[in-house]
């Protein structure tokens, strides 16, 4: 049984992801980010605003989503990835909202609409129950270890707790480090990139989102320069930049909004969109 799961493993990543299973670092991109690509590149609607981010974003947007808006924050992706997914499905919206953050580095290298497509990827879904997953089918068998071998580790809200701890403190302890500064340039270049294509296809409004931090690392200056170096190379003079008001933003982790402040963000984000002319069609 074990040959046979891993067979179908490998083969799907060479088929399909072309790319080859880490031992100890799985592809946790799930069936939820799958479908929602595919659901955007077949759907026949034309959304006045997409919002194209990581699940940083998505924590905000999914709380709020009316029909005639689309959530393109990918768990595990970035806003590069959503602008792959509009560029590959040529499909473009009114308003394009995309999340400013260092998390820019953070796609796959395999393409994202043809993953979520492929003939391969709806029969392994279909296959069998154990792939029916939020994850990839290489986290299945990660996860499975994990629970067989490691299931005295702490209830979920206890890791999360250490990691903003954790998070925080290296936060407000470390600057940028020189290699963090090249990753955070290179991942907003090439945002910049894909936002002129995207413009140049439909003259389709852009805002870009500064994703609020934890309150905790808010003002530190490694968030400082993070945002710098994204300033400067999204520049204001061609990107409209929307920084929520406040900083009393709570995470679970770090990182991912708490219910409360989700629905804050939320608020404002949604007010934010209806200055830019966008209506909602109800949820």
């Amino acid at each position: 049984m074990l040959v046979t799961v891993m067979s179908i493993l490998l083969a799907y990543h060479f088929l399909v992801t072309r790319d080859f299973v880490r031992m100890g670092h799985p592809v946790q991109f799930g069936n939820d980010r799958i479908a929602r690509i595919r659901e955007y590149a077949l759907s026949q609607k034309k959304y006045d605003v997409v919002f194209a981010g990581s699940s940083w974003m998505q924590g905000i947007t999914s709380r709020f989503i009316p029909r005639n808006w689309f959530d393109l924050c990918l768990g595990g992706g970035s806003a590069l990835e959503g602008c792959n997914v509009m560029l590959a499905a040529n499909k473009f919206p009114k308003v394009l909202m995309v999340e400013a953050s260092d998390r820019l580095d953070a796609h796959p290298h395999f393409h994202p609409v043809e993953e979520a497509l492929s003939p391969c990827t709806i029969a392994l879904i279909k296959l069998s129950p154990i792939f029916d997953l939020s994850y990839q089918p290489s986290s299945v068998l990660f996860g499975q270890l994990n629970m067989k071998f490691f299931g005295w580790l702490p209830a979920t809200h206890t890791v999360r707790s250490i990691r903003r701890h954790y998070l925080v403190w290296k936060r407000n302890k470390e600057p940028l480090s020189i290699e963090d500064k090249a990753r955070v340039r290179q991942g907003a270049i090439a945002l910049r990139r894909r936002l002129k294509r995207i413009r140049k296809k439909q003259n389709v409004d852009i805002i870009i989102l500064e994703i609020p931090r934890d309150k905790a690392i808010q003002n530190t200056k490694y968030v400082s320069e993070v945002n710098k170096i994204l300033k400067s190379e999204l520049s204001a003079r061609e990107f409209y930049w929307f920084k929520p008001e406040g900083n009393n933003w709570d995470t679970v982790d770090g990182a991912h909004f708490t219910k409360d402040t989700a629905k804050v963000l939320a608020r404002l984000v949604e007010a934010e969109l209806v200055k830019h002319g966008v209506t909602s069609s109800g949820k």
